[in-house]
C-alpha cells in the first residue's frame, strides 16, 4: 500500500481558500460596480475602469495559483520520467510567476489609489479655498445686512 502524501490535505485546504477568497473579491467587485454611480468623472470612471480590470485580473490569478498548489502537490517526481518532472517544474514556475503577477497588481492597485486619493484631496482643498475666499470677500463687504453693535449708536434715541 503506498503512503498517503503529507502536502494532499493542506494543499487541498489552502486551495479551497484561497479560490473561496477570490471568489468572494469578485463578488465584492460586482456588487462595488452594481452601486456606482453613473454621473462619475472622466477622471473617476477612467480609474473604476482600470481597477475593475485590476482585480478581475488579481482573482483569475489567484484562482490560477490555487490550481496550481493543487495540482503541483500531487505530482509525484520520485522515480518518474523526464516528462513528469518538466511538468512539476513547468506547475511550480507558474505558481511562482502568477504569486509575482498578484504582487505586482498590488502594488498597482496600491499605487492607482494614492494617486485617486491625492486628485480627490487636492479637489477638497481647492473646494474649501474658495469656499474660505467667499467668505472673506462676503465679510468684507460694508453694510452686507448684518447689524453690529455701532448700528445701535446711531440709530434714533430712547425716549
Amino acid at each position: 500500500m503506498a503512503a498517503a502524501d503529507p502536502a494532499a490535505t493542506p494543499s487541498l485546504v489552502l486551495s479551497i481558500v484561497v479560490i473561496a477568497i477570490a471568489v468572494l473579491l469578485l463578488v465584492r467587485q460586482w456588487m462595488d460596480r452594481w452601486n456606482r454611480s453613473e454621473t462619475l468623472s472622466e477622471p473617476d470612471a477612467e480609474y473604476f475602469a482600470h481597477q475593475d480590470v485590476r482585480r478581475a485580473f488579481g482573482a483569475a490569478a489567484m484562482i490560477l495559483t490555487a490550481l496550481g498548489l493543487f495540482v503541483g502537490t500531487r505530482i509525484n517526481i520520485f522515480g518518474a520520467s523526464l516528462a513528469t518532472r518538466r511538468l512539476f517544474a513547468g506547475v511550480w514556475c507558474a505558481v511562482i510567476l502568477l504569486v509575482s503577477v498578484l504582487l505586482i497588481l498590488a502594488w498597482l492597485d496600491l499605487r492607482a489609489t494614492r494617486a485617486y486619493a491625492r486628485r480627490h484631496q487636492h479637489a477638497i482643498a481647492e473646494e474649501r479655498r474658495a469656499f474660505l475666499d467667499a467668505e472673506r470677500r462676503r465679510r468684507a463687504i460694508p453694510g452686507n445686512g448684518r447689524g453690529g453693535p455701532s448700528d445701535l449708536l446711531d440709530g434714533p434715541p430712547i425716549p
